[in-house]
């Protein structure tokens, strides 16, 4: 009960964030007038798993706004990727089509949907906007595997995280039949990627947190060990195991 009370607090804490002219929630409206891509990993997962806890079916249609939202005013006119964030103040895009931002939105959208069931208003749309997205980032991925930090920029560094949160979005939502087994080859590439960067240790040298800004910016990071890192790199290693378990046991 007490960690239902502050998950139910969390989400009262989301939805009560004032909106932007857009309809997105701002992320820290006491800080900035902005809204970020890595929200769609936090939030709609959480509203949907209130829905599975509490038999709230409305949860499930919350989430399914509340990603849409996000998707609209970040997606990108060239392509269904979705841009690091956006300003209220500029009313445009801030940032780059940041690498790991993809992967916050990818495994995040496969957690919401697989959690939301099929009767839920505007999933449709959701999935849509999922597949398509998935095509793009498969489209480009590296010869071995990983992705550039900034995806349209080969001229960056290759990030290590981005293979990570591919991987386990890719396993699972082919797991959960949100997407088609044509994305199997390329979670096996990325699984190759990440798991050939992890040192002895268990380490994963990723970028360091990563404020939205020019190329400069993005290509200046440095690399360390942080959470954003270590997570990723357990859920595709989680997502890698159930995929072989359900293999053997098939």
């Amino acid at each position: 009960e007490m960690y239902l009370d502050r998950a139910l607090a969390l989400a009262k804490l989301l939805l009560d964030s004032p909106r932007s002219s857009r309809g997105a929630r701002l992320l820290r409206p006491d800080a900035n007038r902005h809204i970020y891509v890595d929200c769609l990993y936090s939030d709609p997962p959480l509203f949907c798993r209130l829905g599975l806890i509490t038999g709230e079916k409305e949860w499930f249609d919350v989430a399914a706004s509340y990603a849409q939202e996000f998707w609209d005013v970040l997606v990108d006119g060239r392509m269904p990727l979705l841009y690091h964030g956006y300003s209220e103040d500029s009313s445009g895009p801030i940032g780059l089509l940041w690498g790991r931002g993809a992967g916050w939105a990818l495994l995040g959208l496969v957690d919401t949907l697989a959690d939301m069931p099929e009767s839920a208003k505007g999933r449709d749309t959701l999935l849509a906007n999922l597949k398509a997205m998935a095509g793009a980032l498969r489209e480009l991925q590296a010869a071995d595997g990983a992705w550039h930090t900034v995806l349209d920029h080969p001229e960056t560094y290759l990030e290590n995280s981005i293979a990570c949160f591919a991987c386990a979005g890719f396993l699972k939502g082919m797991r959960t039949g949100l997407l088609d087994s044509s994305f199997e080859e390329s979670a096996n590439r990325s699984w190759h990627a990440l798991s050939g960067a992890i040192l002895p240790n268990g380490q994963l040298l990723v970028s360091e947190a990563t404020p939205e800004g020019d190329l400069k910016a993005y290509q200046s990071l440095g690399l360390g060990v942080f959470p954003w890192g270590q997570g990723a790199v357990l859920r595709a290693i989680e997502e890698r195991i159930r995929t072989e378990t359900s293999i053997r046991l098939d």
